[in-house]
């Protein structure tokens, strides 16, 4: 028991994770399991804004915010949810 102790002791610490905020278009579709017409729907109709859910690169490329879509989709859930919405039940 003690020489566990100690060897948790002498670790070099562990850095933490990084955090990614903007991701190419392609890997939030790889992590979400979203699709990139949903992405351009929401797009299209403003429902995610751009400069806020995603933005384009100099090279014409677009990319998600992970946090803001974090925060958009908690927030559609809480409200959906209090309109008593005909999806609430799902």
């Amino acid at each position: 028991m003690i020489n566990s102790a100690l060897a948790t002791a002498t670790q070099e610490p562990v850095d933490p994770p990084i955090q990614i905020k903007w991701v190419k278009l392609d890997k939030y579709c790889e992590l979400s399991g979203d699709t990139k017409q949903a992405v351009y729907f929401r797009r299209k109709t403003r429902v995610w804004k751009e400069g806020v859910h995603l933005r384009k690169d100099p090279q014409n490329r677009l990319w998600v915010n992970l946090e803001e879509v974090e925060n958009w989709l908690l927030q559609s859930t809480n409200t959906s949810c209090q309109k008593g919405s005909q999806y609430a039940h799902l």
